[in-house]
């Protein structure tokens, strides 16, 4: 299933947020568009925040392009929504976690500067 997509604001890449059934494994996917090809090739694929088994429920990217927020619920927790926020390195390729919070009042302890 696939609840969750979102172009960045230059229409170069796609970030997709997945619920894997069965075995844990990444969930959240960043695609280039290739417009010479007309085609989805994969950038980076992560378990958000590290966690097994994470359901990626939103992502969206910043006005800028430079950071992905994400949406998630962590299976078989209590307090399980997470709030993630990804710097997107583009000249590497990687996501960078920077924060993250749980709406419950936990956080992590970095400050994101755009």
């Amino acid at each position: 299933v696939i609840p969750a997509l979102s172009w960045s604001p230059d229409g170069i890449y796609l970030a997709v947020g997945e619920i894997t059934s069965g075995s844990p494994g990444n969930d959240l996917f960043v695609y280039r568009y290739d417009r010479l090809l007309g085609s989805l090739v994969l950038v980076t694929s992560i378990a958000p925040g590290g966690y097994s088994s994470v359901f990626v429920r939103a992502v969206e990217w910043s006005p800028s392009g430079r950071y992905l927020a994400v949406g998630a619920t962590l299976n078989g927790t209590s307090n399980n929504d997470l709030v993630l926020i990804y710097n997107f390195e583009r000249s590497t390729g990687q996501l960078k976690l920077v924060t993250s919070i749980f709406p419950n009042g936990s956080s992590g302890s970095d400050t994101v500067q755009t």
